[in-house]
């Protein structure tokens, strides 16, 4: 079918592949380099110019070229824009990370689920899920829908409940994920 034929390979298959390259890389920039466990203190500068060749950042031993930490970026400033907290716009780097490494390109296996959130159509009606301030925006107005009805999530609640697509990933694969994720909010926030 047309939408078949247009389908990216699926997100599962497309996380392997660049945690191989980036493991890859990691583990042959080591021997050269001293610097890999050293946190970053302060954010980034992503200049509108920059490619994904450029130096990427590194969080946490976490490393994002310009291209996902613009989309983190963005992630953050919407979330801040829409009045959700610090813990929320980890839950959103968290998942986003974790399903997609910040490609807002990504499908699902199916193509049921588009974006760096891997919204589906039927929760995400209408929004461009492949832009990062669309999907952000509709992303949050989610989460604090269900927050200004149930009161605040914890991080496990709120994984479960905004994760849109079933995926392999693990509750504990999550929260491996959680201590950077809370560190780059805070610091794209506090920026």
């Amino acid at each position: 079918s047309a939408m078949a034929s247009t389908c990216r390979p699926t997100a599962t298959r497309t996380r392997r592949a660049a945690l191989q390259e980036e493991n890859a890389a990691h583990r042959s920039s080591t021997a050269t380099e001293n610097q890999d466990s050293v946190r970053t203190t302060r954010p980034v500068e992503v200049s509108s110019s920059a490619g994904p060749a450029t130096v990427p950042a590194k969080i946490d031993g976490i490393r994002l070229d310009s291209t996902q930490l613009q989309n983190a970026h963005t992630v953050v400033a919407i979330g801040k824009s829409m009045g959700a907290d610090v813990a929320d716009m980890a839950v959103a780097l968290t998942l986003a990370y974790t399903d997609t490494k910040l490609d807002s390109n990504a499908s699902s296996a199916g193509c049921i689920g588009a974006g760096m959130f891997l919204q589906t159509s039927q929760l995400y009606y209408g929004v461009n899920r492949t832009d990062p301030a669309a999907a952000a925006s509709a992303w949050f107005k989610r989460l604090l829908a269900q927050e200004n009805a149930d009161g605040n999530l914890s991080f496990a609640e709120a994984v479960l409940y905004m994760q849109s697509v079933a995926t392999e990933t693990t509750a504990a694969q999550y929260e491996q994920q959680h201590g950077w994720a809370t560190a780059l909010a805070t610091l794209l926030h506090d920026g």
